[in-house]
């Protein structure tokens, strides 16, 4: 057990010594920069590196060309393609951002910016904006702040700290910028708007944008006042400012102005468009009344008229329906007098058939009553009431025999 526990002991005593003399060999063939204390992981091992971005710093047997840092005392830059002094890491919070890496000759953030309108005429307490848009034109992303350094007379709004831009070409390479403002005394006011650049110490662009604010109350003028849309243009503008605050969207005066001409336009259309139809539907109905209105008439037209025909008439017409004597007589006397014609005494008659013929005269007791009216001559006062049965026809109704015969 003893000579056991005594080659353990022995063992580890090897190994530590071991340890101990190859360690620093291996950290000599690590170390870049032996006998030099330094951090640097990227382009070298355990160098100098001052800005700590871990790229090490240069020096006689090693430069920038092998891949030292090219900003040894800056931390967000390391690399300059085109060494002109401006770093190739373009992020937002770097410095010293070459926003054309590739070209000695520029470096600095190019942009275009464009306002509508490029300056405003307003009384005092009114209230307007411009529209401004910018557009990087680098070949890199920028990150913005607007200034607007105005003079006395106007109040203006807040501004957004930061505007960022994405390389030219790339979705997102331009922005539109609201500038509302108020006047607040009379004069000749506005100011510069700024665009600075993170990594530029002065501005890379300004734009002037003039404001005349007038007294409320307009002065008179001896000669002829040239008609002009200012009273208009500014309405246009204060109701741009309210649709923009309560949509969340841009409105500028030239959208205003063509809504209000459009929108006027379109409703006349349709107010046209809806009269014609009323109109149509109208005609249409007047039209249908006068059809149904002729086709009534035309119906009364061929309604045959009923016409009243006279006795001998009746006898010759097989259509006629039988009909009563009408002056209450239910008696006659009478003969034909050839086929389709007869001479008849008023009365009930069964019509022969034959000529020459004599009626079968049917009699009747009447009251006087039943027969006279106002204005008839009654047959029965010339009638002898001898016999009931034995009804005689008027003399100036009968014939003779010879007629009969």
């Amino acid at each position: 057990m003893r000579s056991r526990r005594v080659t353990i002991l022995m063992a580890t005593t090897l190994l530590i010594s071991l340890l101990a003399f190859t360690s620093p060999a291996l950290a000599a063939e690590d170390d870049d920069c032996p006998g030099i204390n330094g951090d640097s992981t990227y382009d070298r091992n355990g160098c100098p590196d001052t800005d700590g971005d871990g790229w090490s710093d240069p020096d006689e047997n090693w430069s920038t060309t092998d891949g030292a840092d090219a900003f040894p005392e800056e931390k967000t830059q390391w690399a300059d393609r085109d060494g002109d002094g401006f770093g190739d890491t373009s992020s937002f919070d770097a410095v010293l951002i070459d926003h054309f890496p590739d070209d000695e000759n520029l470096h600095r953030a190019v942009l275009s910016v464009g306002c509508n309108p490029p300056d405003h005429t307003l009384p005092i307490g009114k209230s307007s904006y411009f529209l401004c848009t910018v557009k990087n034109e680098g070949l890199v992303p920028v990150r913005l702040t607007p200034e607007w350094h105005t003079k006395d007379g106007v109040l203006i709004g807040n501004l957004p700290t930061k505007i960022d831009l994405e390389a030219h070409g790339m979705g997102g390479d331009q922005n539109e910028l609201r500038l509302d403002f108020t006047a607040e005394s009379a004069g000749v006011s506005g100011g510069l708007l700024y665009f600075n650049e993170s990594s530029d110490p002065e501005p890379i662009f300004s734009v002037a944008l003039g404001i005349l604010v007038e007294t409320s109350t307009p002065k008179t003028s001896s000669s002829d006042a040239t008609p002009t849309l200012n009273p208009m243009r500014e309405k246009a503008n204060a109701l741009a400012s309210w649709m923009s605050v309560k949509t969340g969207y841009n409105f500028n005066v030239q959208s205003v102005l063509a809504l209000l001409v459009i929108g006027p336009l379109i409703l006349f259309v349709i107010g046209r468009k809806t009269q014609s139809s009323l109109q149509n539907r109208r005609l249409e109905r007047e039209v249908m009344e006068k059809e149904s209105t002729n086709e009534e008439e035309r119906e009364k037209e061929v309604e045959p008229e009923t016409q009243e025909l006279s006795l001998e008439d009746m006898a010759t017409d097989p259509n006629v329906p039988e009909t009563k004597p009408k002056r209450g007589v239910k008696g006659a006397e009478g003969k034909v007098l050839a086929e389709g014609m007869v001479e008849v005494m008023v009365g009930e008659i069964d019509m022969p058939t034959g000529p020459s013929d004599a009626f079968n005269v049917l009699t009747e007791s009447l009251d006087e009553s039943e027969i006279e009216e106002e204005g008839w001559d009654s047959s029965l006062d010339e009638v002898n009431d001898d016999d009931d049965t034995d009804f005689k026809v008027a003399a100036k109704h009968r014939a003779s025999k010879a007629e009969l015969s």
